[in-house]
């Protein structure tokens, strides 16, 4: 199949962090590669190399101080077209005032919370955490929600059926075990969310969840599943840099997305390089 260049590429999860500036909780030392400061200057050039003309910030903090870092860096970057931040969506009044303030800042489209690093795998459906999400989808922002196991997974399937005007977007696949090839019950469960017309994913992350040395190709069957399951139009790239790389630099990760998305017709490589997420985030 020939070679596809999109009109347009939106990396759809990176991330930047500075902590010599502010805390980030799950960040320590034993990340090693990951343990320094990662600022838009030290990823613009692989974005220009390889066309990306348009970056999604994902947050990295579970803090207000990480957004509005984010927002900052937005504001000086053309490039970043979004920044998904944090609320306190177990705190529903507060949630909503600050919701109501990211209202004014334009290029905030959603909010994320590492949920997967809570003790509670069931918080997102907690009584507390509904209400703010109705606040979400009222107001019009989406989800960012990481899963990486089946109580996870169980979870933001209740909040999709039960928040239907709520759109969100399932990071990394819900994180299937690719290195040990972990098939069920991440695909059952993958099925039941692809049910749902307001539930999307990223195709992201898969180096950190495969072995060293992966390939290209180990992703093959994750990727052909849910683009059969939930249609390239309800998925989007992304690099997942800079946590993509304890296992990989930024161009053999972001070549073997393009290898692997070779295998589709150029419409379905439209909708994932780009129209998902322009879609999804809302995107001018």
């Amino acid at each position: 199949m020939a070679v596809h260049q999109p009109a347009r590429i939106v990396d759809s999860h990176q991330h930047l962090w500075v902590r010599s500036e502010r805390p980030y909780e799950w960040l320590v030392p034993e990340y090693e590669v990951l343990y320094r400061d990662y600022r838009q200057s030290d990823i613009q050039q692989q974005l220009e190399s390889f066309n990306i003309g348009a970056t999604v910030l994902i947050q990295a903090s579970d803090s207000y101080a990480d957004t509005f870092f984010l927002v900052g860096v937005a504001n000086q970057s053309p490039q970043i077209k979004a920044v998904v931040g944090w609320v306190a969506l177990d705190r529903p009044e507060e949630a909503a005032v600050a919701l109501n303030t990211y209202r004014s800042i334009p290029v905030i489209k959603g909010v994320r919370a590492l949920t997967h690093t809570y003790q509670d795998n069931l918080w997102i459906s907690k009584d507390s955490v509904s209400e703010s999400l109705e606040t979400l989808a009222e107001l019009g922002f989406s989800l960012d929600y990481v899963a990486t196991n089946p109580e996870h997974r169980k979870a933001i399937l209740e909040v999709a059926r039960n928040n239907p005007r709520l759109q969100i977007v399932l990071d990394h696949f819900t994180k299937p075990d690719i290195a040990n090839q972990e098939w069920q019950p991440w695909a059952d469960a993958m099925a039941e969310l692809a049910t749902l017309p307001n539930v999307y994913s990223k195709v992201s992350g898969l180096n950190t969840l495969s072995k060293p040395n992966w390939l290209a190709k180990d992703w093959k069957p994750y990727v052909e599943y849910m683009v059969e399951i939930f249609g390239s139009e309800r998925l989007m790239i992304g690099s997942d840099w800079p946590f993509s790389r304890l296992n990989g630099e930024f161009d053999e990760v972001w070549n073997g997305l393009v290898d692997v998305l070779s295998d589709y017709s150029a419409n379905q490589q439209d909708d994932i390089y780009f129209k998902t997420a322009e879609k999804f985030y809302r995107l001018s």
